[in-house]
C-alpha cells in the first residue's frame, strides 16, 4: 500500500503543516509520494527535495522562519498599484520568492527527477482556468514549479 501526504494552499497553513509532517513521521507515518498547491507547495517540493525523514523538519522549520514579508510580499500597496497598471504578471516581484525557495532547497537539488520522492505541485493560469500538474517530466525545473504554485497573481496579463 503506498501513501501520499496532499497539502493545501493558504498562507499561514504552510508553518503549521510542518507541525503536521512531524507528527504523522513520528508516529512513523512516512509518505511515498507527496503533492501540494500553493504554500502545501513549497513544504511538498522541500520535503520531497530533502527526503521524508524527521530529519527534514528543522529545514522546514528554518524554511518557515526566514519567509519574512519582505522577501516574500516586498513593496506598499502603491508598488502594488503600480505593478497592476503596468500589466505586470503579479502582484509582487518573484525575486524574493525564488531566492528564498533556491536558498533552501538542498544542494544538487535543482530539478524533480531529483527528489527523493515523487512530487507533484499544481498551479492554475487564472486567465484560462487551466490546472497544471509539475512533476511528470522529471528535468523539470522543482523551483519553476514551487514559485510557479506559490505566488500570488493577479489574474489580468499584460497585451
Amino acid at each position: 500500500m503506498s501513501t501520499a501526504i496532499v497539502m493545501s494552499g493558504g498562507g499561514i497553513r504552510g508553518p503549521l503543516q510542518v507541525g503536521a509532517l512531524q507528527s504523522l513521521l513520528e508516529h512513523g507515518i512516512k509518505p511515498d509520494m507527496l503533492a501540494g498547491t500553493s504554500a502545501g507547495s513549497l513544504n511538498a517540493g522541500f520535503m520531497a527535495a530533502m527526503g521524508a525523514e524527521l530529519s527534514t523538519i528543522p529545514a522546514l522549520q528554518k524554511a518557515w522562519k526566514s519567509a519574512t514579508k519582505d522577501k516574500v510580499y516586498p513593496g506598499k500597496v502603491l508598488s502594488v498599484l503600480a505593478r497592476v497598471l503596468d500589466g505586470a504578471e503579479g502582484f509582487f516581484p518573484t525575486d524574493g520568492m525564488r531566492a528564498l525557495i533556491e536558498q533552501n532547497l538542498p544542494a544538487g537539488v535543482t530539478t524533480f527527477g531529483q527528489c527523493k520522492l515523487p512530487c507533484y505541485l499544481t498551479a492554475v493560469d487564472l486567465c484560462s482556468a487551466q490546472l497544471y500538474v509539475f512533476g511528470d517530466i522529471p528535468s523539470a525545473k522543482l523551483v519553476d514549479g514551487m514559485l510557479a504554485s506559490s505566488v500570488i497573481p493577479h489574474g489580468r496579463r499584460s497585451v
